[in-house]
């Protein structure tokens, strides 16, 4: 099943236009088929294989974040309709603001005007401090409904979730074949502000 797809991968991994990938199928009845090419690593080469953690990037959120949030709605502890200032009371200095009445809705849905991204990485590396930077800066937020693919959106959705739950986001139950804070030799890439993928992992 994976004969022409692994040829087009190898054929990028030979060229040098990706350091290496990692592909799989499974079947209706269940069969699993996977193909693994290249490396993890430019500087410090090793091979991709089944046990590779890959970053899922924006599948972050609909993998982790908007099940959770859902999940806050099914308990009973929030409703989609509920503006972020009933989970951020902070966000009420940003007086003539549009932010704090944006709902949870608008920000998993992408219409709640915000901007599409920031360079939030310039701002340091300290979570602690990161997050209420988060919060104290004054967001250009625009018309309500327009959609707009935003990462600030879920960045926010994020402290919400750990708001409501009381813990950081990176000691929350993963689903399957996730990880946080994985084990570098392991992994792709090691970003520690979303979960990673194994490469033979069915989820």
């Amino acid at each position: 099943m994976l004969k022409k797809a692994s040829q087009i991968v190898t054929s990028a991994v030979e060229s040098g236009r990706i350091p290496g990938a990692a592909l799989g199928v499974v079947g209706l009845d269940g069969s699993m088929e996977m193909f693994c090419s290249g490396v993890k690593h430019l500087q410090k080469p090793a091979p991709v294989d089944p046990d590779t953690l890959f970053d899922l990037a924006s599948l972050t959120k609909v993998l982790f974040t908007v099940p959770q949030v859902l999940h806050l709605v099914e308990e009973g502890l929030a409703d989609l309709d509920d503006p972020l200032s009933s989970f951020l009371p902070e966000l009420a200095w940003m007086q003539g603001n549009e932010l704090p009445s944006r709902t949870l809705r608008q920000l998993l849905t992408h219409v709640a005007g915000l901007p599409a991204w920031e360079a939030v990485y310039t701002w340091g590396g300290e979570a602690h401090t990161l997050k209420h930077r988060v919060l104290q800066h004054r967001w250009v937020v625009g018309p309500a409904g327009a959609h707009v693919y935003s990462d600030i959106g879920y960045i926010l959705l994020g402290l919400v979730l750990e708001r409501v739950r009381g813990k950081g986001l990176d000691v929350f139950t993963l689903p399957e074949g996730l990880v946080f804070n994985p084990p570098q030799p392991r992994a792709v890439c090691c970003y520690r502000a979303r979960p990673l993928a194994r490469a033979g992992s069915a989820g």
